[in-house]
């Protein structure tokens, strides 16, 4: 630990050395305007855009959560048992579709690192009120211009928000022929493959057929012929299952 000549405290830890992109510290700075200014659905896309929710995570049980929990009343939080809260939130965390990406763990350590000296340096303070003017500053220095704030604290108030149903109104018709579409290719894809499939079936039971029946004549030439048409339906009638079953998972995938 190092203090310059103007007072500033320097931690140096070269066990958490790591760094974050621009584009990171961009979307952290996101985060906040938005919590600030209680705009729960775009503090939960932004989550996702940091990579804090697992693929397929519902952005509106996010959003909710986030409304429930910002929403508390700090002073009745302190009144309960911090234990008692502290493990009923590690449950409620254990069974969302949440994670923290490795490139955050070091910057998560450092917080805790930090917020433990100040609580040293200044017990008698409140974390909130020491960090809240740097705080203030690295919010101002965010990419957004003042006018593009000003939209998103107006985008926050629920009269605005009707405009949104509005235009959500507007789209359901074209989002739903879309669905509309995409379903119909669906079927039309797990048609072919039901219909190869089962045209291979049947051309490998004539098959397997004239092989007895060439087998009953002696045949030879008949049995080779049926032995090989045989073969090739059964390798096509595998083949198509393969293929029907890899574009099963790609669609579940996506799907999730």
């Amino acid at each position: 630990m190092l203090v310059k000549e103007d007072g500033t405290i320097v931690l140096l830890d070269y066990g958490m050395v790591g760094e974050i992109s621009r584009k990171d510290a961009a979307n952290f700075q996101i985060l906040m305007q938005a919590i600030l200014l209680k705009n729960y659905a775009q503090a939960a896309e932004t989550l996702k855009n940091l990579g804090f929710l697992l693929p397929g995570a519902d952005l509106k049980v996010i959003e909710n959560l986030l409304r429930e929990v910002l929403q508390l009343d700090l002073n009745k939080v302190k009144e309960m048992d911090v234990f008692a809260v502290k493990k009923e939130m590690n449950d409620m965390i254990k069974l969302l579709p949440i994670q923290v990406p490795t490139r955050f763990i070091f910057l998560g350590r450092s917080f805790v690192t930090i917020e433990g000296m100040l609580l040293s340096i200044t017990p008698e303070k409140e974390i909130l009120d020491i960090i809240k003017p740097v705080f203030s500053d690295w919010i101002k220095q965010g990419s957004s211009t003042n006018w593009k704030t000003v939209l998103q604290w107006l985008n926050a108030f629920p009269f605005f928000k009707v405009f949104h149903s509005l235009q959500d109104l507007v789209e359901t018709p074209q989002r739903m022929l879309i669905q509309k579409d995409a379903l119909q290719q669906r079927d039309f894809v797990f048609a072919i493959y039901e219909n190869q499939k089962k045209h291979a079936f049947i051309i490998s039971v004539l098959a397997l057929g004239a092989v007895f029946f060439g087998m009953y004549l002696q045949y030879a030439l008949l049995i080779k012929a049926s032995s090989g048409l045989l073969a090739l339906s059964s390798l096509f009638y595998i083949v198509s299952s393969w293929k029907q079953k890899r574009w099963l998972q790609r669609l579940s995938k996506k799907t999730l």
